[in-house]
């Protein structure tokens, strides 16, 4: 069972996150963020030149794009159920690529940006559905396997999963700024709102649990 405590930590955090990603939503829809996000452009990649630094960090993007992510969790979850005998996993998955596509696909609808090539694609650049895919599976993972999550295991998962994906995106110019920033808000909303959902399992041996209630 998630404690009251862990409980009450998640939600400030999604409040948090949610208050400023409708803050940075709001500068990015006004143009308010273009000029760092320009600056930063031409400081990861300068006059738009592929050099030696983009070539390194492409693969990363390709490998880890949010279809191979979500596919990665998705088999997982099903693979974790199967073997708890449970449908917490499966749930758990379903709700977080669920939420996660519909919040993604709505805000870059809504807010139509393109890319820092001037391209329009899926809807729009901000906020970057790697950033916010690659985090969320990444994180519901973690709590597929991990009853009561720390701080310190939530650092270890975002800084070397997402410092990798965001330097990737500004070395090849594939997002702006502020939409690598916007997706890591993003996915800090939905995770945190993810930790305290009912069909989280309660622990690793959920299924035993189950076993026992249905058997009186």
């Amino acid at each position: 069972m998630i404690r009251s405590g862990e409980s009450r930590r998640a939600v400030a955090s999604a409040c948090a996150a949610g208050v400023g990603f409708v803050v940075l939503t709001m500068l990015v829809a006004t143009g308010a963020s273009e000029t760092v996000d320009v600056a930063t452009r031409e400081a990861f990649r300068p006059d738009d030149v592929w050099g030696t630094a983009q070539a390194v960090t492409r693969p990363v993007i390709d490998g880890l794009e949010p279809r191979r992510a979500f596919a990665l969790l998705a088999l997982i979850a099903v693979a974790t159920g199967f073997a708890r005998h449970s449908w917490h996993p499966v749930a758990t998955a379903a709700l977080a690529i669920g939420t996660t596509s519909a919040a993604t696909l709505v805000t870059k609808h809504a807010v139509g940006r393109p890319d820092p090539h001037l391209d329009l694609y899926s809807g729009g650049s901000y906020p970057s559905g790697h950033i916010v895919a690659d985090l969320v599976s990444a994180g519901c993972i973690l709590l597929l396997f991990v009853t009561r999550t720390r701080w310190w295991m939530w650092l270890l998962l975002v800084l070397p999963l997402g410092a990798t994906m965001a330097l990737a995106m500004l070395f090849t110019a594939a997002h702006w700024l502020t939409d690598v920033i916007g997706g890591g808000l993003l996915s800090v909303v939905v995770l945190a709102l993810l930790s305290t959902s009912p069909a989280r399992p309660g622990s690793p041996p959920d299924g035993r649990t189950e076993a026992r209630l249905a058997n009186g």
